[in-house]
């Protein structure tokens, strides 16, 4: 399915309302095989998609939250993540994460600085976290962490029985911290996918 056209329906204290706020992106979006994240402050939607072809796309919405559209839009490529699949924000939203699929060359995972909404300063803030592993989706913690699912090394498509994890997903370059194989399953597997949560929760304080 590919569409340029972003849906979004409100839920609000009285419930839910059927009628949507519909917006053209002005590029397609191909919804056969990719994630989509929305930011923690609500502002942003990332998407990650792979069009099948040589290289997919990385979009991000700049998403109106109070009225339901969105009001401007960045598409780019990159060299690094040919095939994005996984897709995920830091918990101030202004750090995005994308990762390679099985698809992908490189196998790769890159990190995006998405505090100035403008198509160059993102697409050329392009940090190289990792490569050489199958990853999969990303997802924030409780802990404001990034645990990352794989299918492991390069050429073996094979389940992992290891999450990985970037420790400082809001510091940008090496700092981030990345740390492979960090959370041992316990003789359980992973393989592409997590649990999706909705990283916004992680922020609230519940005591």
């Amino acid at each position: 399915l590919q569409s340029d056209t972003v849906v979004a329906f409100e839920f609000n204290a009285s419930g839910f309302n059927p009628t949507p706020a519909v917006s053209l992106t002005g590029d397609t979006i191909d919804a056969s095989f990719g994630s989509i994240k929305a930011s923690p402050n609500g502002k942003y939607i990332g998407y990650a998609s792979n069009f099948g072809l040589a290289i997919g796309r990385i979009s991000l919405l700049n998403f109106n939250n109070e009225t339901g559209y969105v009001d401007s839009s960045l598409f780019w490529s990159s060299s690094e993540v040919t095939g994005p699949y996984g897709i995920e924000f830091s918990g101030n939203s202004k750090v995005m994460y994308v990762s390679d699929g099985w698809d992908g060359t490189n196998q790769s995972i890159v990190q995006y600085n998405v505090s100035d909404f403008n198509l160059a300063n993102v697409s050329t803030s392009e940090y190289l976290v990792a490569s050489g592993v199958s990853f999969g989706q990303l997802q924030m913690g409780p802990d404001q962490k990034i645990y990352l699912s794989s299918q492991g090394a390069v050429g073996l498509p094979t389940l992992d029985s290891f999450l990985h994890r970037i420790n400082e997903p809001e510091i940008l370059g090496i700092g981030c911290n990345y740390e492979q194989n960090a959370v041992f399953l316990n003789g359980r597997t992973a393989n592409l996918g997590l649990p999706p949560f909705i990283s916004s929760y992680f922020n609230t304080d519940l005591s």
